[in-house]
């Protein structure tokens, strides 16, 4: 899988994009992007290395490639080249160790990360549930960028009855060239600040452990989630109307994660971690929903995750690397006819069936940063919904089909964002400045279940959706 990710952006827009697999393919990937642009070779560049990880002879393998600084006119053609995947690699990997109970290991990829990037999303909730290294990674070399010509946003009116636009945050002072990136990639919000005049959601847990993946019963009873707790991350059941937790497969000692009700409600397929030594060895599991008859579906041949039935409840849809990337596999329910559905070279992640089982939401580092994309659920017909230079990550279709609930930062942090199913008609549903993730809908549509740090630790929220 690519480790980097360089794109070239000029003032119209245009954009070039490379994915790498190490950084000794700079040369030739500034070359392909300026070559495919018609740029001169005089580029505004800004180089963004996480800690130790990304050691770059950043003078000597620039002026290699024919990419020289200058003077503010001669740096004006081209907006940014970016390391984008740098600091969501080190973030997966904090994520996959804390999956692995290596805490020690993810707060040092997870303190990394903060300390060039302190603002950087936390789909997860990995802040507050790891503990965080306190040592500094080297810091990035200093470049001054050059002014740069943003396009003028979009005028829109909010609909009747919304609140204001939240301000983007300025950049953060103590992220170093992380601040200007994010000055120029984030800003302006193109007029999609808005957010729903709704009561305040209801809090449906107070202990603050982490918590991720809700998924509400099909009788709309239960909410099924994943929780670290006492240090070990498992399936719990949770009241839709709040009360105690219950932990789904008591006996199992390793990681499980990541649960799925069937469309009947009588099954839950979920991820099992099987922990060899500190690797761990990922498969997807199916079990009844009391946590009886529990076997496995998918064996482990690669990382294996995010099972999700199709709504007639004949076959899983699931992310793998088995093909050397996350793509998108489905499978019948009885564990047979395996399908391979994408194969771009990015990462194709989150994936959520419509509730018509005819098209499949989710998110893809194909366009750079990940983005919302849809398709048919045989593959075909892949279109992107959401733009911008923001993380959308986490789709999830509101019953009925016409919408469609996703996690986004493009407030400036991590919001619950719901947008008709064509990709348009943008709207902020939760609008605080905590972190707000992983949207799950109710059966009849009209409440949204969401992962909130808005009262200092990781709980379970639900708020009405008009």
């Amino acid at each position: 899988m690519a480790q980097i990710a360089i794109a070239v952006t000029d003032p119209a827009g245009n954009r070039a994009a490379v994915t790498l697999d190490n950084y000794t393919q700079v040369r030739t990937a500034l070359s392909a992007c300026v070559k495919q642009l018609g740029l001169p070779t005089q580029l505004n560049y800004h180089l963004f290395p996480a800690g130790t990880r990304a050691k770059l002879a950043v003078e000597k393998t620039l002026v290699a490639a024919g990419v020289r600084p200058g003077s503010e006119l001669a740096l004006a053609p081209v907006r940014d080249v970016v390391f984008a995947t740098v600091t969501e690699r080190l973030y997966a990997e904090a994520r996959d160790l804390a999956r692995r109970e290596d805490w020690d290991a993810a707060g040092e990829r997870f303190g990394q990360l903060l300390r060039v990037f302190p603002d950087h999303p936390d789909p997860d909730g990995l802040r507050g549930s790891v503990p965080v290294s306190d040592a500094a990674p080297a810091a990035p070399p200093a470049v001054t960028p050059a002014p740069v010509q943003r396009p003028a946003p979009v005028p829109q009116t909010p609909p009747v009855g919304t609140a204001e636009p939240r301000r983007q945050p300025a950049a953060s002072k103590g992220g170093g060239c992380f601040g200007a990136v994010l000055a120029i990639v984030c800003l302006p919000l193109w007029g999609l600040g808005v957010r729903c005049a709704e009561p305040a959601p209801l809090r449906l847990t107070t202990d603050g452990s982490f918590k991720q993946h809700l998924q509400w019963s099909p009788d709309g009873k239960t909410l099924l989630l994943t929780r670290i707790h006492q240090g070990k991350m498992a399936l719990w059941t949770l009241p839709a109307a709040g009360g105690e937790m219950t932990r789904l497969l008591p006996e199992h000692k390793e990681p499980h994660f990541d649960g799925h009700f069937s469309p009947d409600g009588k099954r839950i397929v979920y991820v099992y971690d099987n922990l060899q030594g500190t690797d761990g060895k990922l498969r997807i599991n199916v079990c009844n929903a009391d946590g009886s008859d529990d076997k496995t579906l998918v064996p482990h041949a690669a990382m294996e995750e995010s099972p999700r039935w199709s709504p007639d409840g004949k076959q899983v849809l699931w992310v793998s690397t088995r093909g050397k990337n996350p793509d998108l596999y489905v499978v019948d329910a009885d564990g047979k006819n395996e399908k391979r559905l994408t194969s771009d070279p990015a990462p194709d992640l989150h994936p959520a069936w419509s509730p018509d089982g005819k098209r499949i939401a989710f998110s893809s580092g194909r366009s750079g940063r990940q983005k919302v994309h849809v398709m048919a659920a045989d593959g075909g017909d892949v279109k992107k919904l959401t733009g911008g230079e923001f993380l959308d990550a986490w789709p999830a279709w509101r019953p009925g089909g016409k919408q469609i609930a996703f996690t986004s930062n493009r407030s400036g942090d991590a919001d619950v964002w719901l947008m008709i199913a064509d990709g348009t008609g943008l709207v902020n549903l939760t609008g605080n400045p905590a972190q707000d993730t992983g949207p799950a809908w109710s059966p009849d549509g009209t409440r949204l279940a969401f992962v909130s740090t808005r009262d200092g630790g990781s709980d379970v929220y639900v708020t009405g959706v008009k």
